[in-house]
């Protein structure tokens, strides 16, 4: 027999499971009406929907009647402000130069013109290769920088303190969201890029002085090979003259003072030509050193053909040197890269514009319970204690670096007026430069127009006379040690002319009127 047994429960329990139910049943209808009710952020109510539909539509476009215009005249070529052009040819014909030093000896000692002395230097001078490493190295700070950006940025991945300067100054914020920090990751680069600026204008400078110092060696050499072979054709007619005075004077024709007088021109002639052959062992040793060539190296003539340029003009010099001068653009990197170090300086130190707040989660979007209030994601209004400054001072651990803002702002305002220093010096050295060119230039064309060809008719017109017994000897010796003095003079100022140049574009800091 089975006995059923009735399910009885407690009548209090009964009694509470009842009144559960049905205050969760009466809570579910309060629920959907609060849903309903519920509306946006003020921001998004302010934009009605109505700003989201389409355009009306474009008419059609009409077309229209083109008349045909002659085109507008292409504008002038800007003149070539680099500080050395080579030619290409010549550059790829003397490319075996920078590592054979026979094939520069070669180069060197069957002749060889001033553009060629020039890309030698460039190929082979020591000091010039030991500033484009050093420009090199600059250039590897931008990969270090990189490299240390990825570092930190691995870093930020295990804690949140890293940069404290950086993101909202409130409890608990998440400065790893804000990592990588793109304005301080630019300034880094900008930095950097400034820095290597300056390097390069440094590269510049050095290349600059090399070239300005080959082209000097190059008309000296030039000028004591002229001076060399002009002392000893005129050894040679002091020589022969000196015979025939000596003839003159034992046949009793002649004076015992002519023949004192060309025996002690005699005597300086024959010492000058020592003197002449040493000074251009010097000069020799001079090009040899640019070139990082040994001792027993022979240098040959250098070519006596001068490119004619035209004389510029000091307003347009001044224009060119003002922007071209190497000295002038590495100032103007260090102030923009102390510009950008007190940007950053800035940054750290004192708080932004912006609370960072919209960079955080909505943590109280989270929190919103049925019934209760529903703050917006975003906060529409200053918080109360950001209003009363709770936010607003120095961030932490930074206020020792007030002190090195200020180092930068002063060190800024010198590099500024050094600017200014520099470049009025730069005016100065324009228009003492241009002064020499045009003297040079001036002298040189006298010499070679009117005393020369002077100078030669006369030796001409005097030995005819002398020959014919019409001259003495004493005027016949004048005659030619006015000779003499003309020809080294206008050897000197060819020389001259050249050293100017080389100096006039070192001043500007780029080459002038070459093609």
């Amino acid at each position: 027999m089975i006995f059923r047994r009735s399910l009885k429960l407690p009548a209090p329990l009964l009694i509470f499971a009842t009144l559960l139910a049905s205050s969760g049943c009466s809570r579910y209808p309060a629920l959907l009406e609060e849903w309903e009710k519920a509306r946006p952020p003020a921001y998004i109510e302010e934009s009605s929907l109505t700003d989201l539909s389409p355009p009306p539509s474009l008419p059609a476009p009409q077309p229209k009647q083109v008349e045909w215009q002659a085109p507008e005249p292409l504008p002038e070529s800007i003149p070539e402000r680099a500080l050395f052009s080579p030619d290409p040819a010549l550059l790829q014909k003397l490319a075996p130069a920078a590592i054979d030093g026979d094939f520069t000896a070669a180069r060197l000692a069957s002749g060889f013109s001033l553009a060629d002395f020039e890309v030698l230097v460039l190929l082979r001078n020591p000091a010039l290769h030991a500033a484009e490493d050093e420009f090199r190295a600059v250039v590897e700070r931008y990969s270090q920088t990189s490299a240390l950006n990825d570092v930190l940025s691995r870093y930020v991945a295990l804690t949140s303190g890293l940069e404290t300067g950086v993101g909202a100054m409130v409890p608990g914020a998440n400065n790893a969201g804000l990592y990588p920090f793109p304005g301080l990751i630019a300034l880094r680069g900008d930095i950097v890029a400034q820095e290597v600026a300056e390097a390069r204008e440094s590269l510049a400078i050095a290349r600059r002085d090399i070239l300005a110092a080959a082209r000097r060696a190059f008309w000296e050499l030039f000028y004591t090979r002229q001076t060399h072979a002009i002392a000893i054709r005129n050894y040679d007619v002091v020589d022969s003259l000196k015979n025939t005075s000596a003839a003159s004077y034992a046949a009793g024709t002649g004076s015992f003072v002519d023949l004192l007088r060309v025996d002690l021109e005699h005597g300086l002639m024959k010492e000058a030509i020592p003197v002449r052959l040493e000074e251009l062992g010097v000069r020799e040793a001079e090009m040899r050193a640019l070139l990082d060539l040994p001792l027993p190296v022979t240098i040959g003539a250098p070519d006596e053909t001068m490119a004619g340029r035209d004389l510029p003009a000091t307003a347009e010099l001044e224009k060119i040197a003002l922007t071209a001068r190497q000295e002038l653009r590495a100032l103007r990197a260090r102030i923009a890269k102390a510009e950008l170090l007190i940007s950053m300086a800035e940054a750290e130190i004192h708080p932004g514009y912006s609370f960072n707040l919209s960079a955080f989660p909505a943590r109280d979007g989270a929190r919103v319970m049925p019934g209760g209030a529903r703050p917006d994601s975003f906060p529409s209004g200053i918080p109360a204690a950001a209003a009363e400054g709770a936010v607003t001072p120095r961030n932490p651990f930074y206020g020792l670096n007030e002190g090195y803002l200020r180092e930068t702002r002063r060190t800024l305002a010198a590099l500024r007026h050094r600017l200014t220093a520099e470049e009025a010096n730069t005016r100065s050295l324009v228009q003492g430069a241009w002064y020499q060119l045009a003297k040079a230039h001036r002298e040189e064309r006298l010499y070679r127009d009117k005393v020369i060809p002077l100078a030669r008719t006369d030796l001409d017109t005097t030995t005819a006379s002398y020959e014919a017994g019409g001259v003495t000897f004493a005027q016949m010796l004048d005659v030619y040690s006015r000779w003499f003095t003309a020809t080294l003079a206008w050897r000197r100022a060819q020389a001259d002319l050249g050293v100017a140049w080389a100096g006039l574009e070192a001043s500007v800091g780029a080459q002038i009127g070459r093609k």
